[in-house]
């Protein structure tokens, strides 16, 4: 079964839901530290819930693309928002779940089958994926078919031959994880269903994250004289995000969008400073469109 954070309101009558999507690999259990402290800093004002994209559990060997992943969130988001009668709902995402929290806004717009007041994006990866440092890594992988078709095979015979305290001593000591999101990426590696969905997804975002084609009303303000819709925190040096594609994007939306660059991580649950950070600027964002809902 996927696993699910879900993190109650303080208030048991709140209409208000935070709705949050992984980056990839999709596993929710990367941002429970992040979560649990963004509940504390909003105190409580907003019910939470975050689960895995879809293809991260052993027991779905079902592979999905990016398409795939938007489509079966959303679903998801209209069943949470159903269940729970929520009536003020922000999507939060990072990485890739930024360009699937646009597509839902875009997507629920021409559908008017729901509701989004705003969204917060951390290390958003809203176009152009192909340029940045790791898309291009990534894309030079996919012009080899043999090596891109099996990668999932090699990985899998690789990782499995590492002792667990090799994966722990390299992700602790070299690349400073927290010892949480060491065990995660520990179990992660050690599953052959979610190395082989996350580089499935991996490929499948390289191929659909390209321009902004998203209509001008997804990024503009909810309403007149009301905060904007869209919050995007970027990282001062990512390698999934080029420098000038940000530009130009910024140069683009950045007048209908709240934005700031800070230094963070890409992969801000790794570390205690980043997840902290992270928390403490987007718990500030979620009060201002808090601050919206009640006027």
């Amino acid at each position: 079964m996927p696993a699910v954070i879900s993190l109650p309101s303080a208030n048991p009558s709140s209409k208000s839901l935070i709705y949050f999507i992984t980056g990839n690999p999709g596993l929710v259990k990367y941002y429970e530290p992040f979560l649990t402290l963004l509940s504390s800093l909003t105190h409580g004002s907003h019910a939470i819930y975050g689960r895995d994209l879809f293809g991260f559990s052993q027991e779905d060997t079902t592979l999905y693309d990016l398409e795939e992943q938007i489509e079966c969130i959303y679903t998801d988001l209209r069943a949470q928002i159903k269940a729970g009668g929520y009536e003020n709902v922000i999507l939060m995402g990072h990485s890739v779940g930024t360009y699937i929290a646009v597509e839902i806004i875009a997507r629920s717009l021409a559908r008017a089958d729901l509701t989004i007041q705003g969204a917060i994006l951390i290390t958003p990866t809203l176009t152009e994926l192909g340029k940045s440092p790791r898309g291009k890594q990534l894309g030079r992988l996919m012009h080899w078919p043999v090596i891109s078709n099996n990668a999932y095979i090699v990985a899998k015979g690789f990782l499995f031959t590492l002792p667990d305290v090799c994966i722990k001593w390299v992700l602790g000591t070299i690349m400073g994880f927290t010892p949480a999101a060491a065990e995660v990426t520990r179990n992660f590696l050690r599953s052959s269903q979610g190395v082989r969905e996350a580089l499935h997804l991996g490929v499948s975002e390289i191929h659909t994250i390209k321009e902004d084609v998203w209509a001008d009303e997804v990024f503009q303000v909810a309403e007149a004289g009301g905060v904007k819709r869209l919050f995007a925190l970027y990282a001062d040096e990512d390698y999934w995000v080029d420098d000038e594609v940000r530009q130009v994007l910024v140069k683009r939306r950045g007048e209908d969008m709240e934005w700031m660059v800070e230094s963070v991580r890409h992969d801000f649950p790794t570390t205690e400073e980043s997840t902290v950070k992270v928390a403490r600027i987007v718990s500030n964002w979620v009060e201002q469109i808090k601050g919206e809902e009640s006027r």
